[in-house]
């Protein structure tokens, strides 16, 4: 991700590990819709919630 002064954000995965089921998927995008909110405070990057929307377009066609 880029924010506003073109500094580059890396999502940090080192907490991955592999799950069954289905509700850690909807728990995991909450966790990064709240996440985003926070960033955009805290540091001022380029989200609008209707970007959540396309990303979760993109999440849905590749499930």
């Amino acid at each position: 991700m880029l924010d506003d002064r073109d500094k580059v954000w890396i999502i940090d995965f080192d907490k991955c590990y592999q799950q069954d089921g289905e509700e850690w998927k909807q728990d995991n995008l909450e966790r990064l819709k709240r996440s985003f909110f926070k960033e955009v405070e805290r540091f001022g990057i380029h989200w609008q919630e209707s970007d959540w929307d396309s990303l979760i377009e993109g999440y849905r066609e590749t499930i």
